[in-house]
């Protein structure tokens, strides 16, 4: 049924471009709503951004994204010279839940920030919050004036900047984080519960918006953090040293012919623990059970990990990444060098992500 409704919208949007200045209309496709990533098909996307032009009295694209069951994810319009990928947004913006709700009504600045009131509305179309957004000079940053709040039951409990403030979880259910705002900033002691893991507490002070301290708790400890989420690092958080490390402690087996196994294919998955150690080390694109051994004996050779830490507590965390180190020259003069590599805490669901307790507006 999408693909039919799909492809009528793009019959539709191919009319309307042949009276605009014949320019092209754009499909692109995107996996994960939370942190989009381009794929090449329908069937392995979450949802379609679709860009056609403005009409001749505009100046702007219009853009249209869509769930995969056809529903309406995001009406706006594009700044025209704007990467697809990493567009502006300007003027009016309106998303929506996949449940056909309205989940957001935003307005943007010809420089793509947001500017005067934003509106969020909860999964069941009753309102959440309200922000200012007040204009600053920085690029891409403007300040959010944190102005009216809801309860679930519809009563306001924060009116003109004063008064309590409630942060629901990404299904309008679960509270992760509420206090007292003042002035249109959070101030005081915010006491929060992490989103995927009700046995952790945590408590936030603020001063005037500005963030003084975070502690969370969980089995009578006490651990101190500045972001929900912080990810494991090599050392001095170089992969380079982990994967020159990795290949220094094995030996590439060989094929039939005698000759060296490629491995610029391979890609290998690994869980770090809490103490930083690995283990769980498999090879995905590889069948061969040499390399496979020797891929597991140098990998215990290499265990200078800092774990990953979830509200500062020492968590699991899955990598996958690639054993090839890919290079490419800029003007011919500087040699750029990275790692195909994923990663996520292991006991949460990889596509989720929690909103930030620390500096939060």
């Amino acid at each position: 049924m999408f693909k039919v409704l799909l492809s009528f919208l793009i019959v539709f949007l191919f009319i309307g471009n042949a009276r605009s200045q014949n320019r092209d209309t754009i499909i692109v496709y995107y996996k994960n709503y939370l942190n989009p990533q381009k794929v090449s098909t329908l069937d392995s996307a979450d949802f379609v951004r679709i860009v056609y032009p403005p009409d001749s009295s505009e100046e702007f694209y219009n853009i249209r994204e869509y769930y995969k069951s056809g529903k309406i994810k995001l009406i706006g319009k594009m700044d025209i010279h704007s990467n697809i990928s990493t567009f502006l947004l300007v003027g009016n913006c309106i998303s929506y839940y996949p449940n056909g709700k309205k989940q957001n009504i935003s307005y943007y600045g010809d420089d793509g920030k947001k500017a005067d009131l934003e509106y969020s509305f909860r999964p069941d179309g009753s309102i959440s919050y309200v922000k200012k957004w007040i204009v600053q000079p920085q690029p891409f940053l403007n300040n959010a004036i944190l102005w009216e709040c809801y309860d679930d039951k519809g009563n306001q409990i924060c009116e003109n900047g004063n008064g309590k403030w409630i942060i629901y979880d990404t299904e309008g259910k679960n509270i992760i984080l509420h206090g007292q705002v003042i002035n249109g900033y959070m101030d005081g002691e915010w006491d929060g519960s992490a989103m995927g893991d009700d046995s952790i507490k945590y408590i936030c002070k603020y001063n005037k918006g500005k963030s003084l301290s975070a502690i969370s708790y969980s089995n009578r400890l006490t651990y101190s953090f500045s972001a929900d989420k912080e990810y494991a690092t090599y050392k001095n958080g170089n992969l380079f040293d982990f994967l020159n490390t990795l290949r220094m402690h094995f030996k590439l087996p060989r094929d039939i012919n005698g000759n060296k196994i490629n491995i610029d294919t391979v890609h290998i998955s690994f869980i770090i623990g809490k103490d930083g150690r690995v283990s769980n080390v498999e090879t995905l694109g590889s069948v061969n059970p040499v390399l496979n051994s020797e891929l597991n004996l140098a990998a215990t050779k290499c265990h200078d990990w800092n774990p990953s830490k979830y509200f500062g507590i020492p968590v699991r965390s899955r990598v996958i990444m690639s054993l090839k180190i890919n290079e490419r020259n800029i003007d011919d003069k500087v040699l750029i060098k990275s790692i195909d590599f994923k990663r996520e805490l292991d006991f949460l669901n990889p596509g989720l992500d929690v909103q930030h307790p620390v500096n939060n507006q």
